[in-house]
């Protein structure tokens, strides 16, 4: 709901939907649907922009209102399928009266208070459902998002036992098919699915699952919304959108990265490296050793492990860690792109030699200018954002390169 400029609308016709079809219609509660996260990713200033600050509140309780799952079947054992947006929770013996027995109109956010120790069976089990992803080893630890598990098929099977259902059905990871089986053993399945096609300017595919028999394998159909996006657009991308895009495939990259790795050493050769960062991003002519990444290697041998560290929601400073922030780099960077003609108009006043490099004080007056202009939708910060621009750390922006991303970026979400 709070990808777009008409999140509002979207949530409109969802809770439309379930007026109309009650029986038919089910809503979950992700992790977005969370006071502060809708605040970080833009629905909130949406909602008050567009309906006022009573509209929003209003929203807030039916995020607290929404089911954080749902068991969809019959009684019997083994005949339902269970449906949440992130997973199951640390405790591996679960049963209904637990989850129902949570207090959710009682917790405006999904993030349970850390250390995570200090937080309640209750905060730590509405995070785990909400925001945990599955790993393929057994046991559980502690998400790198910052917030929930990754949990392992053993977890996920006993879970399941407590709850009777052989299935579990959730989303929270971008697939680039669209679904994604993973088989559990004992007869026991997880699919993940993902609805968004074109995600994050991505050429993931969206797909739903139908379920005519809950024996037998789902329907799947696949779709995209829009055609994929030019490579020259993640060319021209900026530092934000391709580290938020790793951080995304974190779990995928080190699977991949694994399988060129039988001997767990945690380096593969450069050019495995570059494989596996195009074939699992989707982004085939990426020249990746000149994008400002931070590439740990000796010689052609790259640490992956290292590298992977560096892109996590805790150590990228973006994305759901930013969400407790005033403002965030992501809000600030769509506010800078929306003024695409102006921003141009302003680099050229300040870049005095046209040479098409703007240096930090030069991007500091212009950015200046932009916020007493108040055209902007939010205030920027020049220094913040030089830093998300300046991928090489040269010390200066490539004019051309941050407009045509701009106008790229505007293009596409048009």
């Amino acid at each position: 709901m709070d990808r777009g400029d008409e999140g509002v609308e979207v949530m409109l016709v969802l809770l439309t939907m379930k007026v109309l079809h009650p029986e038919h219609i089910h809503l979950d509660r992700g992790n977005h649907e969370d006071v502060s996260i809708s605040a970080a990713y833009g629905f909130k200033s949406e909602a008050i922009r567009k309906y006022g600050k009573a509209m929003f509140k209003m929203f807030v309780k039916v995020f607290c209102a929404l089911p954080l799952c749902c068991i969809i079947g019959e009684d019997t054992p083994g005949k339902s399928i269970f449906v949440v947006h992130g997973g199951v929770t640390e405790t591996k013996k679960v049963s209904i009266d637990d989850l129902n027995g949570i207090k959710r109109h009682k917790f405006a956010s999904t993030i349970a208070p850390k250390p995570r120790k200090k937080a309640t069976k209750e905060q730590k089990m509405i995070e785990d459902l909400t925001w945990s992803d599955p790993k393929d080893t057994n046991g559980y630890e502690i998400s790198d998002r910052g917030s929930g598990i990754l949990y392992g098929p053993d977890i996920t099977r006993e879970f399941l036992k407590g709850l009777g259902c052989k299935t579990i059905v959730r989303s929270h990871e971008c697939i680039e098919e669209g679904v994604e089986r993973t088989d559990l053993g004992e007869g026991y399945q997880l699919f993940t699915i993902f609805s968004s096609s074109n995600y994050s300017d991505g050429d993931n595919f969206g797909a739903v699952l139908i379920f005519d028999n809950i024996e037998k394998p789902p329907k799947v159909i696949q779709y995209r919304t829009r055609k994929p996006p030019p490579v020259a657009q993640m060319q021209n991308s900026n530092q934000v959108k391709l580290g938020e895009l790793i951080c995304r495939r974190h779990f995928r990259l080190e699977r991949a990265f694994n399988l060129k790795d039988p001997q767990k050493t945690g380096k593969i050769p450069i050019e495995d490296w570059k494989e596996v960062m195009s074939s699992t991003l989707k982004v085939e002519q990426l020249e990746w050793t000149n994008v400002g990444l931070e590439i740990p290697r000796e010689g052609d041998v790259v640490d992956y492990n290292t590298f992977l560290k560096q892109y996590t929601f805790q150590t990228l400073p973006h994305v759901e860690q930013i969400a407790m922030k005033s403002e965030d780099s992501a809000g600030a960077a769509r506010a800078l792109y929306s003024n695409y003609d102006l921003m141009q108009a302003v680099f050229d006043k300040w870049d005095a030699n046209h040479d098409g490099q703007v240096d930090k004080e030069e991007f500091r007056r212009a950015i200046s200018f932009l916020n007493e202009s108040h055209a902007a939708e939010t205030v920027l910060d020049a220094d913040h954002l030089f830093d998300l621009l300046d991928l090489d750390k040269s010390g200066s922006i490539n004019v051309n390169e941050v407009c045509e991303s701009s106008r790229l970026l505007r293009a596409s979400s048009g």
